[in-house]
């Protein structure tokens, strides 16, 4: 197969756009508190249901996920604080940190200022109704009026058809049109731009990934629109010769003869065809009276198709110390016009030999540093490139040499014959024959010398040492920057070491109350050279929120993670802090002090609790409670700013206040209720309950006042209908029983409820029914044995459930041969009965309780032949069930909520059976689903399936 035949057709770079961001330097001492001690996956996806771990979804090769997880040290967390556009910066176990530095943009700036993971993925602008995450700061503003529009009424379907798609969380504002023909829109800050096709078919596109598809956009020709972290790239697939041979576009917005648009720029097109052939496509900015129109006109002789224009990009560009690549060649298949041509918006890297016959190519990368401190040590830069395709015998490897760049190189305008000088001497590197995985190559001394600042970083030049020989032709190809995979772009990992961690402040760290000997606490710093066990502090006190500061100690005793002073002379203050920090022998790490001001006064009392529920002041008049471990509750009060309740005691009394019943002890929580036990109080009792309370100081507030309760007893019935096991003669019953309350409380409420399975479930229930009947008249029931609750309430508790067991019920459903004698049923009762003659016919009628769909059952023994219809309320039939002879029945339909329906069952040809019955249910259709999700290995929903659980 040939190198290039997984193309589809050819690629056409449009444009680019890019800004200048302020980089976050990583100070000489990174503060604790910027980072999570989390795991980095909670750290970096904490909003996302990923399930992959984050160095997979960085590199997606264990090679070099291996380069920041080692034996002896593993990542605990990500400094968020230290994000820079490019890059991620985590601490190791060991206090040392790993950079990982990307050509690609990792982050976007929300609104607030605060650098946010980067997600391509594209939301239906017509669907946004709320921001529950971060969003671009450059998107903001818009989305925030689409969901006000979206919330104020409905989006017409007419009008959702011709929306469009929007990038939330990448560093720029996009909207990617449904139909090919509105134009796309890309802007950063006031720069704005539009491109409109000219002469396309208005196509609906699809959804894939991280773009959209317009297939046939012009004829023979589909174009695809994908979002990247820096722009937007679009690509133009030439699928025979019958597609265009120029492709138009208005502009709206300020574009350039140069491609430039304000801080965005349109990156030179080139193409590619099914055998690889390069070419450069000329584009050429055109304007017609108050129009601006692209043309971008391919040079197809002799191609072979399918041809892909790419990539057609829209970037941010990126600002002098951003990381860049390029590749630059030479006499390619004997083309002289390589040696002018710039390759810098190119998705692959080339490096190759010096030869006579497929001449030479290099690649020029640069890596964005600013994030490293000044002061730190480096002790490993390993630069990550992943590679593409090999091209040299497969039993060989293939030397590189990376030098060191010694000026200044724009990645745009780069070419063989105005790349920059690089120094003589280089690393030396074999790489071994692969496809698609990592290399690296170890440029630990460059970085070193950079990051100090001993010569500027201008990046690196890798260079092929073998030419063409027999043996095949050496030539290495990597993914660039511009690749569509942001997981592929090349990488720099970088170990260094720095001053130790500030330690985090636990206490007092905001609100607290001081007064006399206290506690400080902290976490300790991490350092890379010293242990815990021999860092030092240096603690200060602040009486003026940080205006001015003194020293608590100079410095604390080895390894120390508490420090004890006494606050007791200090004046009050409402504004004192505490900062901590830490000293390796060497140098003194960054501060941390209290999140906020605590306060220094002496300590009150607190008052006695108030606000007792339950109960009243007086035992004659003691409240009712309806329970034996009643839930008691008080309000905490204190004449201290701040204090709070830190444990309670409960003391429950006899009516008359004086005999202990129960005491509860102290019990350390800042609750302010309490449950009493089981078994502690007795039904008709009056008790008096009190509470003491402490504050965190330890302060003890006198008892409250006595509340008294009385606990409820529970009503009870006796049953004066039926016996145990009776054999009755109609399926309707009437219950009969007798209330008793020794409160003399009057029955407020009463409930029946009717089992046929020995309560596994139940068949009947009357729901709680207000008032004080003593009788109840049940509906028609199922026939067979039943066993029935009866319950009374009065008012306070549900009394003991009274049973009558094993009534049996007679078939007394005839007459009920049409729909005038039909037997009225119950939801969910198995109902059974004979068909006794050739001319039998059985129905029923129910009333639907809800609007919706009921499901109607049949069982029948094999010699059985029945079939069952269902009608309205005015005989309309609207159902039926006539599966062949034996077979059980299983009917959905339509009800009305109040609406009655009729249930009618026959003998199929005058089927009939005077020994077997059939057996038949009515229940409401209850439907359960879930969904389940399929994933790609970069987290992206690639499919989805939703089931019905019943």
């Amino acid at each position: 197969m040939n190198k290039f035949s997984r193309f589809k057709g050819i690629m056409i770079t449009l444009s680019l756009f890019s800004l200048f961001y302020p980089v976050i330097p990583v100070g000489a001492a990174v503060p604790s508190e910027l980072f999570s001690s989390a795991s980095v996956i909670q750290n970096v996806y904490q909003n996302d249901s990923d399930t992959f771990s984050v160095l997979k979804q960085v590199y997606g090769q264990q090679g070099v996920i291996s380069a920041l997880n080692e034996q002896t040290k593993q990542v605990i967390g990500e400094m968020v604080k230290n994000r820079s556009q490019n890059t991620k910066v985590y601490q190791m176990s060991d206090g040392s940190y790993k950079a990982v530095i990307s050509l690609e943009s990792q982050h976007f700036e929300d609104e607030n200022g605060n650098w946010q993971d980067i997600k391509t993925d594209l939301v239906d602008e017509s669907e946004l109704t709320e921001l529950k995450t971060p969003v671009s700061k450059d998107a903001v503003n818009e989305v925030k009026q689409l969901v006000k529009q979206n919330n104020a009424k409905k989006m017409a379907s007419a009008v959702r058809n011709n929306s469009f798609y929007r990038a939330l969380k990448v560093p720029f504002n996009t909207a990617i049109p449904k139909k090919f023909g509105q134009g796309y829109t890309i802007s950063k800050g006031s720069d704005y731009i539009k491109f409109i096709p000219v002469g396309a078919s208005n196509v609906t596109g699809s959804v894939y990934e991280k773009g959209l598809l317009y297939k046939d956009a012009w004829k023979q020709t589909d174009v695809k629109l994908d979002i990247r972290p820096n722009g937007v790239k679009e690509t133009i697939i030439l699928n025979n010769s019958s597609a265009p041979h120029k492709f138009v576009f208005e502009v709206n917005g300020n574009l350039d003869e140069n491609l430039n648009i304000g801080s965005m720029k349109l990156l030179p097109a080139w193409l590619i065809d099914a055998n690889g052939v390069y070419r450069g496509v000329q584009q050429v900015v055109k304007r017609e009276g108050s129009r601006t129109y692209l043309e971008m006109v391919p040079d197809l002789d002799g191609l072979a198709y399918p041809v892909k224009i790419d990539p057609t990009v829209i970037t941010l560009q990126p600002n002098a110390a951003a990381g860049k690549d390029a590749q630059v060649y030479v006499n390619y298949f004997h083309n002289p016009n390589f040696a002018d041509e710039n390759r810098g918006g190119a998705d692959l890297l080339a490096v190759k030999g010096e030869g006579t016959n497929q001449g030479e190519s290099r690649t020029l990368i640069q890596f964005d540093l600013s994030s490293i401190p000044q002061n730190a040590i480096v002790t490993k830069a390993t630069m990550y490139l992943k590679q593409f395709e090999s091209w040299y015998p497969y039993n060989r490897s293939y030397t590189t040499m990376v030098h060191r760049i010694t000026e200044p190189w724009d990645e745009y305008a780069v070419t063989w014959n105005r790349q920059p000088n690089h120094d003589g001497n280089y690393i030396y590197q074999n790489v071994s024959h692969s496809s698609d995985m990592w290399q690296n190559w170890d440029i630990t001394e460059y970085a070193k010398n950079w990051v100090t600042g001993a010569y500027p970083n201008y990046g690196m030049k890798i260079l092929g040492r073998e030419g063409v020989s027999s043996n095949g032709i050496p030539h290495l190809l990597f993914w660039s920057s511009d690749h569509t995979d942001a997981t592929a772009v090349p990488k720099l990992v970088i170990s260094f070491d720095g001053p130790p961690t500030a330690p985090l402040v636990t206490s007092p760290n905001g609100g607290e109350i001081w007064d006399g000997a206290s506690t400080i606490f902290w976490n300790p710093s991490n350092d890379a050279d010293t242990t815990q066990s021999n860092m030092q502090y240096q603690i200060q006190f602040s009486r003026d929120g940080g205006a001015s500061w003194r020293d608590l100690v100079a410095l604390t005793n080895k390894g120390a993670v508490s420090y004890s002073y006494d606050f007791s002379s200090e004046p009050d203050t409402t504004n004192a802090l505490i900062r901590i920090r830490a000293y390796d022998g060497k140098l003194y790490g960054d501060w941390d002090q209290s999140n906020a001001s605590f306060t220094i006064m002496h300590n009150h009392a607190p008052y006695a609790p108030y606000n007792l529920s339950p109960g009243t002041g007086n035992p004659a008049a003691a409240q009712l409670v309806g329970t034996t471990t009643p839930a008691l509750n008080w309000t905490f009060s204190d004449p201290d700013a701040g204090n709070s309740q830190s444990a309670y005691q409960v003391l429950i009394k006899d009516a008359s206040g004086n005999g202990l019943v129960y005491d509860s002890g102290w019990i350390n929580a800042s609750s302010s209720f309490f449950t009493v036990p089981a078994g502690r109080l007795n039904r008709g009792g009056i008790y008096g309950w009190q509470v003491l309370v402490k504050d965190n100081k330890g302060a003890v507030s006198p008892n409250s006042a006595l509340s008294f309760m009385k606990i409820n007893n529970l009503p009870t019935l006796v049953i004066s209908s039926y016996t145990d096991g009776q054999q009755l003669a109609e399926n309707t019953l009437k219950f009969t029983w007798t209330y008793a309350d020794a409160d003399g409380q009057a029955q407020a409420a009463y409930q029946i409820l009717g089992s046929q399975d020995n309560w596994a479930s139940v068949a009947y229930n009357s729901g709680s029914i207000n008032g004080n009947a003593t009788n109840f008249t049940t509906p028609p029931l199922a026939s067979g044995t039943w066993s029935f609750k009866i319950l009374v309430s009065d008012g306070v508790e549900w009394s003991t459930a009274v049973q009558r067991n094993n009534l049996k019920l007679p078939n007394t459903f005839e007459p009920n041969d049409s729909s005038a004698t039909a037997f009225p049923i119950q939801y969910d009762q198995m109902y059974s009965s004979l068909i006794s003659s050739a001319t039998d016919e059985d129905y029923y009628k129910y009333t639907a309780v809800t609007s919706g769909v009921d499901r109607f059952t049949m069982s029948l023994t094999p010699d059985l032949d029945y079939d069952a219809y269902i009608y309205d309320s005015k005989m309309k039939l609207i159902a039926a069930g006539i599966r062949i002879k034996g077979s059980n029945e299983n009917v959905l339909f339509d009800v009305a909520a109040g609406e009655s329906y009729y249930i009618r069952i026959i003998g199929v040809g005058g089927s009939f059976n005077t020994t077997t019955p059939y057996a038949f249910k009515v229940s409401r259709l209850s439907m359960q689903y879930h969904t389940d999700y399929q994933y790609d290995a970069s987290g992206n929903i690639t499919n989805k399936k939703t089931v019905n659980d019943k």
